[in-house]
């Protein structure tokens, strides 16, 4: 299955603006299949982006989880993504020069706009 940043961006934003700890139907996000879900919420534990306990089957198939929220790294992540003006910015620059790139090249171009944008606010630095 192919990684979809834009579902990883939209999760974390649900994880982020949740009173308490989500389960698995909380991620029931339009035009995205349950199996594609439960993948990303995989790779976003896996990557230490979220706490919680995930529960697989005997074939290892999601069955359930408790997602208590982002770790530090999930929560940086998602501020470097958050704006949707800098969200598209990196989106564009990604496609535009290789086509896919690693969350943490992803943060670091995300991380660059903010920065730049920054700095054009501010004279003199």
């Amino acid at each position: 299955m192919k990684r979809d940043m834009d579902l990883v961006r939209d999760m974390l934003k649900a994880i982020e603006d949740a009173d308490g700890p989500l389960s698995l139907r909380d991620f029931e996000l339009s035009g995205h299949t349950q199996e594609s879900v439960y993948y990303h919420l995989r790779l976003l534990y896996d990557k230490g982006m979220i706490e919680g306990v995930l529960a697989e089957d005997d074939i290892g198939e999601l069955r359930k989880a408790r997602v208590d929220g982002l770790t530090w790294d999930g929560q940086d992540f998602l501020y470097a993504i958050a704006d949707k003006k800098v969200w598209d910015k990196v989106k564009d620059a990604v496609a535009k020069s290789v086509g896919s790139a690693s969350f943490e090249v992803i943060k670091q171009v995300a991380e660059v706009l903010i920065v730049s944008t920054i700095k054009a606010h501010m004279p003199g630095i």
